[in-house]
């Protein structure tokens, strides 16, 4: 018969300090890209391009907030 002695498993924590997306900067941009798609949405049922290229301004926003709130320290590092 096999050894079936189990061996205790070592934790290791990683240098790197992980968030998942916990972070203000993080919610933000998700929260603001997520109008901007309901938004997209809405122009695209109602066949409007000035809906849309105003939807696709506010994911553009979203991507500048996330950007500034990471450069103030709201961010992952």
């Amino acid at each position: 018969m096999s050894d079936t002695t189990k061996v205790p498993v070592q934790y290791q924590p990683s240098s790197k300090n992980v968030h998942h997306g916990r972070t203000a900067a993080a919610w933000t941009g998700a929260a603001v890209a997520f109008v901007g798609f309901a938004v997209i949405c809405v122009g695209v049922v109602l066949s409007s391009a000035v809906i849309v290229i105003v939807a696709l301004a506010v994911l553009v926003l979203s991507l500048v907030a996330v950007l500034i709130l990471r450069a103030v320290g709201l961010g992952a590092d």
